[in-house]
């Protein structure tokens, strides 16, 4: 396991690379971002809670950066201080809504149709002209 004396940045997350094993590297205040064998950089944060070891995913490193995953520990933190364990608050705030991103979530260009209309809308769009 690697360990870090320093508050990681950006460019010494970039600067982590894959190894045979999965391996840990620290940030502070039980954060941390495990290098998986393929590559892929993941935020956790461990914590205790009722006298229970548990650990809280963020997010993926480039998609989370190291602020918003310090703003997910602290937003964890502050549910523990409540006594509220924040897996559990993750899951009844579901899948949107925890996310530590400023982005608004995805619209589609195009305005909602039943399956029927975009079938017949795809269906006079296709058909030719009958000229003779």
């Amino acid at each position: 396991m690697r360990t870090s004396a320093v508050p990681l940045s950006d460019i010494k997350i970039r600067n982590l690379k894959s190894g045979d094993k999965a391996y840990k590297v620290s940030d502070f205040g039980g954060l941390f971002i495990l290098i998986k064998v393929s590559g892929a950089k993941s935020w956790r944060f461990k914590y205790r809670i009722d006298g229970k070891e548990k650990l809280l995913v963020t997010g993926n490193y480039p998609a989370v950066t190291v602020a918003k995953a310090r703003l997910a520990r602290d937003a964890a933190k502050a549910l523990l201080a409540d006594g509220v364990d924040p897996n559990e608050a993750k899951q009844k705030i579901g899948k949107f809504g925890w996310k530590p991103t400023d982005r608004p979530p995805k619209r589609s260009a195009t305005p909602f149709l039943p399956s029927s209309a975009r079938r017949e809308s795809r269906q006079q769009h296709y058909q030719r002209p009958n000229i003779t």
